[in-house]
C-alpha cells in the first residue's frame, strides 16, 4: 500500500482524528495554533455538517456514519431524533411507502441506483424500526447496500416516506 492511499477517519469526542497508513513520522511538535474568537484554531474549517432531513412528524434523520463492511458492501448508520412535542411511532414513520427496506443510494450523476441488500432468505439488511420514540429521544438505525464501485464517491440516500439525504461520502474500498 502506498503512502498516497490512506484515510482512516475516526470521529473522536466531537473532533476528527486522521491516521495514515505508511505516512512518514510526524516531526517535532510546533507552536500551538492561534485560536480565533470562537474557540477554534484560526484558519481551521469546521467539518461539513452531516446530511439531515426533518420529517413532517418532527423526526430529524441524519447520517451518523458510512463505512465499507467489505469490498462490495456499504454500511450506512442513521440517527433519528424526535424533535417534536409528542411521541412518534417509528413503525408508522418508517413503514409508509416501503420504509427502510425500500431505501436506495443514488449516484451523484443520478445514473446508478442500488437498493438495500437482502440476506439468503430475502430479509432486508436494515433496521426494522418499531415502537414509540419520546420527544427528545434518539434511535440508531442501519442499512446495508451493495457498493457502486471501489473508489471513494458521493451519493444521496433516499428513504421513501422520509426524504432524501444528499452529499454522503462513501469511502474507498481497502486496496482500491
Amino acid at each position: 500500500m502506498t503512502t498516497a492511499r490512506w484515510a482512516v477517519v475516526v470521529a473522536v469526542a466531537g473532533g476528527l482524528s486522521l491516521a495514515g497508513c505508511g505516512a512518514p513520522p510526524a516531526s517535532a511538535p510546533g507552536p500551538e495554533p492561534a485560536v480565533a474568537a470562537g474557540g477554534s484554531p484560526a484558519g481551521a474549517t469546521a467539518p461539513a455538517p452531516a446530511p439531515l432531513v426533518t420529517t413532517a412528524a418532527g423526526l430529524r434523520v441524519s447520517v451518523a456514519g458510512v463505512r465499507r463492511a467489505g469490498r462490495d458492501v456499504v454500511h450506512v448508520d442513521l440517527l433519528v431524533v424526535n424533535g417534536g412535542q409528542a411521541a412518534v411511532d417509528l413503525g408508522a414513520a418508517f413503514g409508509g411507502e416501503g420504509g427502510l427496506p425500500q431505501a436506495f443510494l443514488l449516484s451523484e450523476d443520478g445514473r446508478a441506483r442500488v437498493f438495500v441488500l437482502a440476506d439468503g432468505r430475502g430479509a432486508p439488511q436494515c433496521s426494522q424500526p418499531a415502537g414509540g420514540l419520546a420527544p427528545g429521544a434518539q434511535q440508531a438505525l442501519y442499512l446495508r447496500f451493495p457498493a457502486m464501485g471501489t473508489p471513494a464517491h458521493r451519493v444521496s440516500l433516499g428513504v421513501p416516506g422520509v426524504g432524501t439525504l444528499p452529499g454522503i461520502d462513501v469511502p474507498a474500498a481497502e486496496g482500491a
